[in-house]
C-alpha cells in the first residue's frame, strides 16, 4: 500500500557522512528518530529519517519542517541544524535533541493544571508563535502533543513548538494555499479546517484557545464519541463556560480565553499579537465573582529559559504529522515525578512488568524572592518579556496578570489546592480528606475525582478508586484518560474483560495516544492473550512508545517465537539495560540451545540485581547443560534459599540430587 514504507534499522550506519546512528528512539508509520553522535564534535543529536520508499508527501512534510524551522528561528521552536537526501533516496533532518516529555503526556496524566503551570508552559510557545504570525506563517496543527516541555543543560524549563511539518506561509490575498488535506488533531481543528474554508493566523488562535481550555478544566472544549462527532461538536461552537469548567478562573480571563474559541474566524482575535492584547486587557478589566479565584504567583527566577543569548543544547521533535513528540523520556522509562522533577534530565526508575500508574502532575510553590522588587512582576509578564526574539510591529503587548483579590472563604477548588499540597508532603491521607471536600463544595470537580482515585489507587483502595473514575466519567464522558486510569485500577483487581473494554473506548477517544495501546497490550497478555497483545505493543511502537518493544519480547517469548523476542529485547536493551530485560533474553537464549549466550545474559542480569532469584535458576539451568555441575548446583541452591516457596521447589530439588551424583 503506498504510504506504508517498510522501514528497517539503521543503527549503526552514519548519515550525512558525520552522524552515526546510535539508536532508535522512535518509530512512525513511515519514518523512523534515532539518537545520533557527531563523529568529530561529539555532539548528541536526534535524526529522523523518512526512507526513500514512503509517501512522497511525507517526504516533502519533512522538507518543509526544515525550511520553517530555518527561516523561524525562536529559543522556542525546535532547531534544525541540518536536512538533506542520502544516496538511496531516504530524506533527512538533523534536530536538536529534547530531554522531557510533551505537554499532552502531562495531562494524560494530570488531567489539569493550575494557572501557574499553564501559563508557565504556554506563554512562551504564544509569543514564538506570535513571532512566526508576523512573518506570514501559520503553524495550523497546535495542540498539546506539539508542545514539548525541554529540560536545557542549566536545568530549566524551555517550552518548545514541535511538528512545523504542516505549517504554510500565508498567499497574496492572506489565505492559506489550499492543498486537499485537512492538517491538525480532530480536538484542536478549527471550524474552517473542519468545513474546508480558509485558513488564516486566527486558525491558530482558535487552537491555542482550546489548548488553554483544556488545560485549565482538563477537559477538551469539544468532544464526542469518534472523530466525526468531535468535528460535528466543533461546528456547532457551542462549549461549557470555563468559569465553569474551571472553577477559581476569573471570570474576565475566561472570556478573553472563549473568545479565541469562536466559530466565525472574523470574530475571533486574528493574530496571536491580537490574542496577547485580548489577554492584557482581561487583567485590568472588574473582577466578578464567580467561585473562587486563583492568584498567578511570580515566576521563580530561571525558572522559563528564554532569553535570546543562550541556545539549549538539547531538543527534539515529534514523529510524523500530528504524532505525539517522542521524546528522551523513552530512553529512560516512564516516571511519575512531580512536573518539576518530570522533565529533569535523569533516569527514571524501572519499568513494572505488571502496568505503568499515571499519576497527578505537581509542581512546587515558586521559592520566596530574596531581593525586594519595585513592582511585581507576574509569571506570564516574565515569560513574554524574554521569550519574543523579534520586535512586534505593533507596541508593545504587556501580558496578562491576574490581579490578586480575596477568594470565597469556601470553594472546591481552594481545597483541591490543599490537597495537591498535601500529596506533595507526602501525606495521601490529608490529600484525600481535603479532595473529599472540594468535591463536596463542588460535585462536578473532574480532577478531583481523577486525583482522588489515583491516591486511592496508589493506596491499594482499588474499589474506592474505580468508583471515583466511573463518577468522573460520568461528568466527562469524553475524556480518554479517565476511561484509562479506570482501566488500571480494574486490572489491579484483575477484572481484566472489563478492563479493555474500558481502553477500548479510551482508544476509540483518542486512538493517537500510544500509551493506551501499551497498557491493553499488557492488559491482553495478562489474560494470557498473545496474539491480541502483540498487535497492540506493535501499534504502540508504531506511534513511538518505544518501551513496548520490552513487552512484545515477553509475549513473543511465551508464544515460543524466540528469534523474534530476541530483536525485541536487543532493542529494549539499548533503552533501559535492566536486569528483567537481560533474564528475558537469557531465557530465550536458552531454549534456543544457547546455553553460553544464556548464561553471559543471566550474569549481567545478576550484576544489574544481586537478588534476582529467577537468573539464578535459569543460570544454573544454563550451566548444567554446560556440564557445569558445580557452578549449577550452587545457583539452584541460590534460588531456593532466596525464594523457597517456589512452587518448582521439588523438581529443583530433584535436579540437584542429579547433579550430586557422580
Amino acid at each position: 500500500m503506498r504510504g506504508e514504507a517498510e522501514l528497517t534499522s539503521r543503527v549503526g550506519s552514519t548519515i550525512a557522512e558525520c552522524y552515526v546512528l546510535d539508536a532508535e528512539i522512535g518509530r512512525g508509520a513511515m519514518s523512523t528518530v534515532y539518537s545520533a553522535t557527531h563523529v568529530l564534535t561529539g555532539k548528541p543529536v536526534a535524526v529522523k529519517v523518512i526512507e526513500a520508499a514512503a509517501d512522497q508527501a511525507v517526504a516533502a512534510r519533512l522538507v518543509e519542517e526544515a525550511r520553517s524551522a530555518t527561516r523561524l528561528r525562536h529559543k522556542n521552536l525546535v532547531e534544525v541544524l541540518d536536512a538533506g537526501v542520502e544516496a538511496d533516496g531516504s530524506t533527512y533532518l538533523i534536530l536538536e535533541l529534547l530531554n522531557g516529555e510533551t505537554l499532552e503526556m502531562v495531562l494524560a496524566k494530570a488531567g489539569t493544571l493550575v494557572p501557574e503551570e499553564t501559563f508557565n508552559v504556554l506563554m512562551p510557545v504564544l509569543n514564538a508563535v506570535a513571532a512566526f504570525h508576523r512573518q506570514g506563517i501559520i503553524h495550523r496543527d497546535i495542540k498539546p502533543a506539539n508542545i514539548y516541555l525541554h529540560r536545557d543543560p542549566k536545568d530549566r524549563l524551555v517550552p518548545k513548538l514541535l511538528d512545523l511539518g504542516i505549517a504554510k506561509e500565508i498567499g497574496p490575498a492572506g489565505l492559506l494555499a489550499k492543498d486537499g488535506t485537512i492538517a491538525g488533531a480532530p480536538h484542536y481543528l478549527a471550524p474552517e479546517q473542519v468545513g474546508g474554508g480558509s485558513i488564516s493566523t486566527a486558525t491558530d488562535v482558535w487552537a491555542v484557545g482550546v489548548v488553554l481550555y483544556r488545560c485549565l478544566s482538563g477537559q477538551y472544549a469539544f468532544s464526542g464519541d469518534s472523530a466525526v462527532a468531535v468535528m460535528t461538536a466543533i461546528g456547532t461552537g457551542r462549549i461549557k463556560p470555563l468559569h465553569k469548567a474551571a472553577p477559581g478562573i476569573p471570570v474576565a480571563l475566561c472570556e478573553a480565553i472563549e473568545r479565541a474559541i469562536v466559530v466565525e474566524a472574523q470574530d475571533r482575535p486574528q493574530d496571536m499579537d491580537g490574542f496577547l492584547r485580548a489577554l492584557h486587557s482581561a487583567q485590568h478589566a472588574p473582577q466578578r465573582a464567580e467561585g473562587s479565584r486563583a492568584k498567578i504567583s511570580p515566576l521563580p527566577p530561571q525558572v522559563v529559559e528564554t532569553n535570546e543569548g543562550e541556545r539549549a543544547i538539547l531538543a527534539f521533535t515529534g514523529i510524523g504529522l500530528g504524532a505525539i513528540g517522542v521524546s528522551a523520556w523513552l530512553l529512560f522509562g516512564p516516571t511519575t515525578a512531580p512536573l518539576a522533577e518530570l522533565i529533569e534530565v535523569k533516569k527514571a526508575p524501572p519499568v513494572p512488568t505488571s502496568t505503568i500508574v499515571l499519576k497527578p502532575v505537581f509542581i512546587p510553590e515558586p521559592p520566596p524572592q530574596v531581593k525586594e522588587e519595585p513592582k511585581t512582576i507576574t509569571l506570564v509578564e516574565r515569560s513574554v518579556a524574554a521569550a519574543v526574539q523579534e520586535p512586534p510591529k505593533d507596541p508593545p503587548v504587556e501580558p496578562p496578570k491576574v490581579a490578586p483579590v480575596e477568594p470565597p472563604k469556601k470553594s472546591g477548588k481552594q481545597a483541591y489546592e490543599r490537597a495537591l499540597a498535601a500529596k506533595k508532603r507526602g501525606d495521601n491521607a490529608a490529600a484525600i480528606r481535603a479532595l473529599g471536600e472540594a468535591i463536596a463544595l463542588s460535585p462536578d470537580f473532574v480532577a478531583a475525582y481523577n486525583t482522588r482515585g489515583l491516591l486511592h489507587q496508589a493506596n491499594n483502595k482499588l474499589e474506592e478508586a474505580i468508583a471515583d473514575f466511573t463518577q468522573a466519567i460520568r461528568l466527562e464522558p469524553g475524556n480518554a484518560s479517565l476511561y484509562n486510569n479506570r482501566a488500571l485500577a480494574k486490572k489491579a483487581r484483575g477484572e481484566t474483560a472489563s478492563a479493555i473494554e474500558d481502553l477500548n473506548r479510551a482508544i476509540e477517544l483518542q486512538p493517537s495516544e500510544a500509551l493506551f495501546y501499551l497498557h491493553r497490550g499488557q492488559t491482553a497478555l495478562a489474560k494470557n492473550d498473545r496474539v491480541p497483545a502483540v498487535a497492540d505493543f506493535t501499534k504502540a511502537i508504531e506511534k513511538g512508545e518505544v518501551r513496548a518493544h520490552f513487552y512484545r519480547g515477553i509475549a513473543l517469548q511465551e508464544a515460543a517465537e524466540h528469534e523474534k523476542a530476541i530483536a525485541d529485547l536487543d532493542r529494549a536493551l539499548k533503552l533501559d539495560a535492566r536486569a528483567e530485560v537481560y533474564y528475558r533474553r537469557g531465557r530465550s537464549q536458552l531454549e534456543l540451545g544457547r546455553a553460553q549466550a544464556a548464561v553471559d545474559d543471566f550474569d549481567r542480569a545478576l550484576q544489574k540485581d544481586p537478588k534476582h532469584a529467577s537468573s539464578y535458576l535459569r543460570r544454573g539451568l544454563a550451566y548444567a547443560k554446560l556440564d557445569r555441575k558445580v557452578e549449577a548446583q550452587r545457583d539452584l541452591r541460590r534460588f531456593l534459599e532466596l525464594d523457597p516457596k517456589s512452587p518448582s521447589r521439588e523438581s529443583i530439588r530433584k535436579q540437584l540430587e542429579k547433579l550430586e551424583k557422580p
